[in-house]
């Protein structure tokens, strides 16, 4: 019997928070939350900390507003990304992992993780390792060319600024953290 490798396609605006993540946040890890309808594409991102990065009640806390905001709009949380810290860095971190453990015991499958190689961002291409329990998954990513020279003029603008995660709302709770509207 053959296998068959998974795929699945990144949304331009998924990806796009991701990068802002890591832009705002430059010499932090970032973790985020991938969210879809299916497996086979991630429609958007939930920005989810780059302060606190050890499971805690207040991660836990976090984690099920994201529960309740995807089930209320009909989604599903597929996985995880992170962009470490250090550039280096080939596997998620501990924290990462773990909350990976927690997803896979709440929805019953393992989730996607996707460990971002900052340097190649804005190359798109090659930047994102995806796995599913240690199996290598094929990503696309949509029009990789315009979406660089889109991400290059917005980063050159600030837009990232925009963007908020958990660990932004906890010190300002007016902040949309689940929607990111002004990035819609």
């Amino acid at each position: 019997m053959a296998m068959t490798t998974q795929s699945t396609e990144v949304a331009p605006l998924a990806y796009r928070k991701i990068v802002y993540h890591s832009a705002k946040y430059m010499s932090s890890t970032v973790i985020g939350i991938l969210v879809g309808t299916t497996r086979e594409r991630v429609e958007d991102v939930i920005p989810f900390v780059h302060h606190w990065h050890t499971l805690s009640p207040m991660t836990e806390a976090g984690m099920a507003l994201v529960e309740a905001h995807t089930a209320k709009h009909h989604q599903q949380i597929l996985g995880l990304y992170e962009v470490p810290e250090h550039l280096a860095q080939k596997d998620v971190s501990p924290t990462t992992a773990a909350l990976a453990e927690t997803l896979a015991t709440r929805m019953g499958h393992a989730p996607l993780l996707f460990n971002l190689n900052g340097t190649k961002l804005m190359d798109i291409r090659g930047a994102i390792d995806a796995t599913v329990q240690g199996r290598t998954v094929q990503v696309q990513v949509p029009q990789p060319e315009s979406l660089a020279l889109a991400l290059r003029q917005e980063l050159g603008q600030g837009v990232f600024q925009f963007l908020y995660d958990w660990d932004d709302h906890l010190e300002n709770t007016q902040l949309d953290w689940l929607t990111n509207p002004d990035l819609a």
